[in-house]
């Protein structure tokens, strides 16, 4: 909305507009607002409505502090409970999915983007006032949106049905999973030896992060996309990320190659 409007440096009172009956808030918007946006502006309409105005200056208040002051204590306190984030009313901040993973930071950072839906894919980058020919440079066929890229893709779909089986139920549920977020959620635990359980847990996040680090490389460089580099990639990041793994001293990278099937079926 601060985007939108015309008014950046407005006043509060400027936005305000009372009469005898009813307050309401005139955000001097420069054009009308997408669909989508109006799914953002109804909730903050709705907040303002409960807010008792008064005379005065403007100020600042930070909700989670008694005080209304912004302090490092309240701010962790509100990041380190679940269930106090959350990106929409209905769906808790998937905490674990996020930060508990056992991979670098800067994947931790681009999963907290796809949790949220914020991933720069060219649809996202559209709603906020680029204008890119939507169709996915993957597959120069649909519009590229997070849930196309990462698992309806054609050859994203060749990745998960090579790691998981094109006969397999779990691929096969691929297909009825309408998010990203939700699919990682559902990501079924395995049994299996200590090797097993640590590669199935890297899976799903190093599948999608070297389709993504493939698609920039499309994108930005014209690169060619093959399966099978994809492939060796996903293997050889996931022996990477398990560096911090104690464990991993006892296998080599050529165990993992040689005995995948084994591995992710947990018979190693």
């Amino acid at each position: 909305m601060f985007n939108l409007s015309e008014k950046k440096d407005g006043r509060v009172y400027e936005m305000r507009q009372i009469t005898e009956t009813t307050t309401s808030w005139n955000l001097h918007l420069r054009r009308n607002m997408h669909v989508w946006e109006e799914e953002q502006y109804n909730p903050l309409q709705g907040t303002l409505a409960q807010i008792n105005n008064e005379e005065g200056d403007d100020s600042w208040s930070w909700t989670k502090d008694s005080r209304g002051i912004f302090t490092v204590k309240s701010m962790y306190e509100l990041i380190s409970t679940p269930q106090k984030i959350s990106p929409s009313p209905h769906h808790p901040f998937p905490y674990t999915l996020v930060w508990k993973k056992p991979v670098p930071l800067n994947i931790k950072m681009f999963l907290w983007t796809l949790v949220l839906g914020r991933t720069q894919t060219v649809d996202n980058l559209n709603r906020k006032g680029q204008n890119l020919v939507a169709v996915c440079v993957m597959c120069g066929m649909l519009e590229e949106s997070i849930l196309h890229l990462f698992l309806h893709y054609p050859k994203s779909l060749e990745i998960w049905a090579f790691f998981l089986g094109f006969n397999s139920d779990l691929y096969a549920s691929i297909f009825e999973t309408g998010s990203v977020t939700e699919w990682l959620l559902a990501w079924p635990k395995k049994r299996g030896n200590d090797l097993s359980l640590i590669v199935w847990q890297l899976l799903p996040v190093a599948i999608i992060w070297i389709i993504w680090k493939f698609r920039n490389g499309r994108t930005f460089s014209g690169k060619e996309i093959t399966t099978g580099k994809m492939v060796m990639e996903i293997e050889g990041i996931i022996w990477y990320w398990g560096g911090i793994w104690p464990g991993r001293r006892r296998y080599r990278f050529q165990d993992l190659l040689s005995n995948w099937d084994n591995i992710i079926n947990g018979a190693s």
